[in-house]
């Protein structure tokens, strides 16, 4: 029986490639799902079959089926998909100005899934250096490779698709910052769908309503989502927070109280490692926030 990676779901169908041979001369086969699928993730929120799934299919005709999904190795609630590996996070290094809340609680996200995660700082070439020195403080400490870009002059992008190679990603950030720029660098045949030109900017907007996996030349997909504008933390525990935040890791088996939070105990050694300047501020108050989100949140 055939297996299949499910890269678009629209409409009551699946879209699928098979799990063999170069993802680029894969046809496209159009399945459905016949009766009822059970979830091998126990517990999830997501639907039986999703963007990211790897299926078994029956042949069919008309159309394929999907008969079993296999085990889910990780999943994303907004937006929907499973099986990821990899969060690329972009930010300009121009405008829009960086939403380091934003950044902080996607990779808050991807730790709590276990996935690797690549800072890809983008416009490069129209940098502004106040920008560039927030960025440099805003990242100290912190253990992701950091790959600069332009769509622009290509700086950056042999790079950026080594990183994606091989690996299943996702490529998050808030609207403005390029993404769709450096796809369509990295993949030939995209086209991002384009909305009306905005009056403020005087530049179309590219959008994305569906989640869809698009693959990288040589090997490795990655999704063009609706994006993650609006990231909850309801599903991490308190004193889970501070393992999400990996700078953290040499510092607080130092602390004086191995269940320490970081904010009101003393002799922290993450707080003094802050004083010391070894970790980013701004990260940190970021991480207040989110402890005090939680805190608000387990009260109701």
């Amino acid at each position: 029986m055939p297996s299949g990676l499910v890269v678009k779901a629209y409409g009551g169908f699946f879209y699928l490639k098979k799990l063999t041979g170069d993802n680029n001369n894969q046809p496209l086969i159009v399945a459905t799902v016949r009766g009822k699928l059970k979830l091998s993730t126990a517990n999830s929120e997501l639907p039986p079959v999703v963007v990211g799934d790897k299926v078994d299919f029956i042949e069919d005709n008309a159309a394929a089926v999907i008969v079993k999904v296999h085990p889910r190795s990780s999943e994303l609630i907004r937006p929907p998909i499973a099986n990821i590996d990899q969060v690329v996070v972009v930010c300009a290094a121009s405008v829009p100005v960086p939403d380091f809340q934003l950044m902080d609680r996607i990779t808050v996200r991807a730790e709590a899934e276990k996935l690797a995660v690549v800072i890809v700082i983008n416009k490069i070439d129209s940098a502004r250096e106040e920008i560039l020195g927030q960025l440099q403080q805003h990242l100290r400490g912190l253990p992701y490779p950091v790959i600069k870009t332009s769509a622009v002059t290509g700086e950056g992008l042999t790079d950026l698709k080594q990183a994606l190679l091989g690996r299943i990603s996702v490529m998050a950030g808030p609207s403005g910052v390029g993404k769709s720029s450096l796809l369509m660098k990295l993949i030939p045949d995209y086209e991002p769908k384009i909305q009306d030109v905005s009056q403020k900017t005087a530049r179309g907007r590219h959008t994305t309503k569906h989640v869809e996996l698009l693959a990288i030349p040589g090997s490795g997909y990655i999704a063009d989502t609706p994006g993650f504008s609006n990231i909850n933390l309801d599903q991490i525990e308190l004193a889970e927070l501070p393992l999400l935040f990996p700078e953290f890791a040499d510092y607080r088996l130092d602390c004086k109280f191995s269940s320490c939070m970081h904010i009101p105990e003393p002799d922290c050694a993450v707080k003094q490692a802050l004083a010391e300047e070894k970790l980013s501020a701004s990260r940190y108050r970021n991480y207040c926030q989110m402890v005090a989100e939680i805190q608000a949140q387990r009260k109701w």
